[in-house]
């Protein structure tokens, strides 16, 4: 429905051309549109790149136009939507500002980690160190220019952005951070000790975490919500800002904690 609403919209406006994926084509028709073969080549060929969705889905693409430069309208049609940058029932009254170009760019880092051997992989919101199912407690180090910094014996690690600080972090007891802010939040999942608690660290220098395993456990990294690595050996991982930066578009000054209010309370309650 949403997208039909943005087909219908674009109509009007002679000079607007709407890239989509081929798989969708029996599902829309149009004169200005362009199917691609990939969402790559779309997102690739646009000027800007709309995602529908919720914020699993925005979290996915968005990473793509960050990768091409190309700025992004998130429509929320979720329930908390917290990286959108719209309310689908705002679609509407604001497609206008968007194709003249009267909007706000509000940009969020990415954290990259390194797991060797030529694998890297970036993440909006954070990356997660967790222990197996049936694992032990691991116990964590972490480093920042190879000087020790914490330790942690515990259940796992978020390591997140600003952005990320509202999703998982904040669930295990981390701080809400202001999206503008460069920096890593690093909160530990059920600590084995009182005197743990979260750290912020800026984004300088990157980050090293050393992980020991017991016998018979194991460990998951998962970027995104995407398990990116499993092992039941000992080992470390590299974190450091991502080379890149999202720039979403807004149509308010942003404010982070307009959205707190908002969502994070009013909808989660509600």
């Amino acid at each position: 429905m949403h997208v039909r609403k943005i087909i219908r919209l674009s109509q009007y406006v002679s000079f607007v051309k709407l890239f989509m994926h081929k798989d969708l084509q029996k599902d829309f028709n149009s004169s200005n549109i362009v199917f691609k073969d990939s969402i790559e080549e779309a997102i690739k060929d646009s000027h800007i790149s709309i995602v529908v969705g919720g914020d699993g889905t925005i979290l996915r693409y968005s990473k793509l136009a960050c990768q091409n430069n190309v700025p992004v309208l998130g429509i929320n049609n979720g329930k908390l939507g917290f990286i959108a940058g719209i309310e689908s029932n705002e679609i509407e009254s604001v497609f206008m500002k968007l194709i003249s170009k009267k909007y706000y760019i509000d940009s969020r880092m990415l954290i990259s980690v390194d797991l060797g051997g030529g694998q890297e992989y970036c993440a909006l919101n954070d990356v997660v160190l967790t222990k197996g199912s049936d694992s032990q407690v691991i116990n964590y180090s972490i480093l920042k220019n190879e000087n020790n910094v914490c330790h942690y014996y515990a259940d796992g690690i978020i390591v997140s952005t600003p952005t990320g600080s509202t999703a998982y972090s904040l669930s295990a007891g981390g701080p809400i951070v202001d999206s503008s802010l460069k920096c890593f939040v690093i909160t530990p999942i059920c600590a084995h000790s009182l005197t743990a608690r979260p750290l912020i660290l800026d984004t300088v220098q990157d980050i090293k975490i050393d992980y020991e395993i017991r016998k018979n456990s194991e460990i998951s990294i998962i970027a995104d919500g995407q398990k990116i690595f499993n092992s039941s050996k000992s080992g470390s991982v590299a974190v450091k800002r991502f080379d890149k930066d999202v720039n979403f578009i807004v149509f308010r000054n942003k404010n982070n904690y307009r959205n707190i209010d908002k969502k994070l309370i009013y909808k989660a309650l509600y």
